[in-house]
């Protein structure tokens, strides 16, 4: 069933990432970066979904492959820059400077709990910004505990 789901909507966010390099006029651009967003967005609640299922039928394996902590907030800031931007909100996405960038673990499941994250603040959002920051301490055998922390500044008071 996710081969269905998501070959389709892959096809959606690669054709649009290729219209992207093309020259067009601003509107189009805006336009075709709303429907790769989108479709990314999409994708990723499609993934949480069948994440969802696998973990209730007791199936959900996590990866345990060599990241790029950078890479992951690189592809966040990207994620939620244009959205940012739109609605007049300050993006800020740091990690502490003495952490190494390269870890051992799932960043792809890494990558959608801070999606969530930070999209519920984007949303939940109205003025000011969003800030991400990641944290972290050594333990005596050099595995390191992140913390992730995320602020939202400028709310609109209820």
């Amino acid at each position: 069933m996710s081969h269905e789901i998501r070959t389709p909507l892959n096809a959606i966010i690669g054709l649009s990432e290729l219209q992207l390099n093309e020259p067009m006029s601003p509107n189009m651009r805006q336009r075709i970066e709303q429907i790769h967003r989108s479709g990314g967005l999409l994708l990723g609640i499609i993934n949480d979904l069948l994440d969802f299922s696998k973990i209730e039928a007791g199936k959900m394996q996590t990866e345990k492959a060599i990241f790029n902590l950078a890479e992951v907030v690189e592809h966040l800031h990207t994620l939620f820059y244009v959205t940012c931007r739109d609605k007049g909100l300050q993006l800020s996405l740091s990690i502490q400077d003495e952490l190494p960038l390269w870890y051992q673990g799932d960043a792809l499941r890494l990558t959608q709990v801070l999606t969530n994250l930070l999209g519920n603040a984007v949303k939940f959002t109205q003025k000011g910004g969003i800030e991400l920051r990641i944290y972290g301490q050594a333990s005596p055998d050099q595995i390191y505990h992140l913390t992730f922390f995320s602020l939202r500044y400028g709310y609109r008071d209820i």
